[in-house]
């Protein structure tokens, strides 16, 4: 109305410090986080965007922020159409949960399952409720009055086994970090799969090239995918080498910035020969002292 419309400058100026200026800041962030995360600064400021996710998927803060704005702005888009407002909530939640499912971004099995049933179980209720909105041409079928008191019963048990679900997770996952037996039982796993890595990379740095690509071309994607990202952890835990694509970044351990300053690989020549120097050391080490002790 022409009541507002002197406001509608300074709305436009709020929109884009508050909105889109805070979003691209955090989108930068986030983008440039395997270059800058070795700062100690920037580690204690943003850690809060990336300590939930995996070291390879630590830019699906994006994902959640566009979620969360899309969500945000479906009352903005249609403030009067609720059939609208349900197909644009709906949309957003399937490409969250597909984008989910893909990745499987964080760290722990738990808040993985927890997250996917928290997508379905809200789709569920969305599908549900949709029966209750009308217009014009839909007012007998919210009448019935039977039906409506079903799916409300619907609603309710859906929400109800949502927080159930949602605190016996919480629940186990607390006891889970605070047991020393878990601890220990996690420990002895960790050994067991250590061991076993170590007497495979010894089978494997026996092989030819011939032999190790025939292998390798028997394997499915998922674990072509697998071997890539083992490759991709090792370089930058033990040689501090980051990928130069984008596809194989991943944000390094804590321990791994303090033990040494993490390069960036494959952009140069330089890049090579300092790639090659720091994995023929790093398999001098390994192969003749610690892969015959894993054969004993």
């Amino acid at each position: 109305s022409g009541e507002h419309l002197p406001l509608v400058p300074l709305a436009a100026v709020a929109v884009l410090v508050y909105v889109l200026g805070v979003l691209s800041v955090l989108l930068v962030v986030i983008f440039k986080a395997p270059e800058w995360y070795a700062n100690q600064y920037f580690r204690s400021s943003f850690d809060f965007l990336f300590m939930r996710y995996q070291a390879r998927t630590w830019w699906f803060g994006i994902v959640v922020l566009c979620r969360s704005t899309f969500l945000a702005l479906v009352t903005v888009i249609s403030p009067d159409n609720s059939f609208l407002q349900f197909n644009l909530v709906l949309l957003t939640l399937v490409c969250s949960l597909m984008a989910h499912l893909i990745w499987m971004p964080y760290k722990n099995r738990m808040p993985n399952f927890l997250e996917g049933f928290q997508f379905f179980m809200l789709m569920m209720i969305m599908g549900v409720g949709s029966w209750f909105m009308s217009d014009a041409g839909h007012q007998e079928r919210v009448s019935d009055e039977k039906t409506g008191q079903i799916l409300s019963a619907i609603i309710i048990i859906c929400i109800a086994l949502n927080i159930l679900v949602l605190g016996v997770g919480l629940s186990v996952s607390l006891v889970f970090n605070r047991s020393s037996v878990v601890e220990e039982l996690r420990t002895g796993r960790l050994h067991c799969l250590t061991a076993e890595w170590k007497a495979i990379s010894r089978i494997v740095a026996s092989m030819d090239q011939e032999h190790l690509t025939k292998l390798v071309a028997r394997a499915s994607h998922l674990d072509r995918s697998s071997i890539r990202g083992l490759n991709d952890f090792v370089l930058l835990e033990q040689c501090h080498i980051r990928r130069a694509t984008l596809r194989g970044r991943r944000l390094p351990s804590v321990e791994a910035v303090v033990d040494g300053k993490v390069v960036s690989a494959m952009e140069d020549l330089e890049a090579q020969k300092e790639l090659h120097r720091r994995c023929d050391v790093m398999s001098e080490r390994m192969f003749t002292r610690v892969l015959p002790e894993s054969l004993d």
